[in-house]
């Protein structure tokens, strides 16, 4: 099949922030499974640090009719800058699909009105795939996010053995009060990326981290358990929840997410304890190929438990990573995601 993949060159399409790896996670393994795939370059399109707006000037349109492929793909930017016309005009030319990767919290107010410009969209929420039928999305395509490849990564060194519990994310309010839970509890923790004392960390040194840790955390960036503490922590925050539980509707998300993350810490054959995520249970034996908790209580018992038991531990991450690397690469996602696009109109 010839495909055309919209994606962007430099992180955020910010030439300041580095090479993105979307080549190689999107595209690579379409090419694995044998396919031709054109790059279309967004970065110019994006609205971001150092970045002016640009209106869409009919460079994707015009090099979809240069290239004739049978499928334009892109992962969603939250951009306007492609029209609505251009993507009806590519929808009379081939099948068009964007991958919606956060619609547990987005579909209502987003993905639901710009799925409209897709002939096939693509979505990694359970609970949302009923909304698009409902919504006369027939040919909504069911995936999912998965590991990136870190067999091709080359590992460097980090100080995560020097603690007993780890995590690699982007600091957020949620995030520092189960830090601020563990350092309380005399857990030995360091937490890296954006905003934490580790800092950030390069693709090698986040392998280094999810293999050498004993235990690596997966944690939502929002409250999505409302648990008190972190509530009563801010006024604004604690009315939200109110509003929550009078309206049913809130900013704070209204479901978990499976990310990239759970797949990850699998891949590079690290011990995870989770937050649970509904259906998480769908690609992982909880218990044997991850550990989940539900509460900052259940997390420090699972951690004051598991700390203790190297052997139980290294035999549910070995499981894992035999189940990632079996099931669970960007590899296995696009094979199902191009059955259901050729068996739908």
């Amino acid at each position: 099949m010839k495909i055309v993949f919209c994606l962007v060159r430099y992180i955020g399409g910010n030439r300041n922030l580095g090479v993105s790896l979307e080549e190689q996670y999107w595209v690579e393994p379409l090419r694995q499974l044998g396919h031709d795939v054109f790059i279309f370059e967004i970065d110019d399109y994006l609205i971001g640090p150092g970045l002016a707006s640009k209106k869409d000037d009919g460079r994707l349109l015009e090099y979809v009719k240069k290239i004739k492929p049978d499928w334009v793909v892109m992962n969603d930017y939250s951009n306007d800058s492609i029209s609505e016309q251009t993507w009806m005009e590519i929808a009379g030319i081939c099948k068009s699909s964007d991958w919606f990767g956060d619609d547990n919290h987005r579909y209502d107010n987003y993905t639901k009105y710009k799925a409209s410009y897709f002939t096939h969209p693509i979505t990694c929420d359970f609970f949302s795939y009923d909304k698009y039928l409902r919504d006369g999305y027939t040919n909504v395509i069911m995936s999912q996010w998965a590991a990136f490849n870190f067999d091709n990564v080359e590992e460097e060194e980090t100080d995560a053995y020097l603690y007993d519990v780890t995590f690699v994310g982007t600091f957020s309010l949620y995030r520092k009060c189960v830090y601020d839970y563990l350092k309380k509890n005399k857990v030995s923790v360091q937490f890296y990326g954006s905003g934490w004392p580790g800092g950030t960390v390069t693709l090698g040194q986040m392998k280094n981290i999810f293999r050498t840790s004993r235990i690596n955390l997966s944690l939502e960036k929002l409250a999505t358990n409302y648990d008190i503490r972190f509530l009563i922590s801010d006024k604004m925050r604690f009315l939200s929840f109110l509003k929550r539980t009078i309206t049913n509707r809130s900013l704070y998300t209204v479901h978990k997410q499976i990310k990239t993350r759970h797949f990850d810490i699998c891949m590079c054959g690290g011990f995870q304890i989770s937050e649970y995520v509904p259906m998480i249970e769908k690609y992982f034996e909880i218990g044997k190929e991850l550990v989940v908790f539900s509460s900052l209580e259940e997390m420090l018992s699972l951690i004051q438990y598991y700390t203790k038991r190297e052997y139980e531990r290294k035999k549910i991450a070995q499981a894992g990573q035999q189940r990632t690397k079996s099931q669970h690469l960007m590899i296995n996602r696009w094979q199902e995601v191009i059955r259901q696009l050729e068996r739908k109109e």
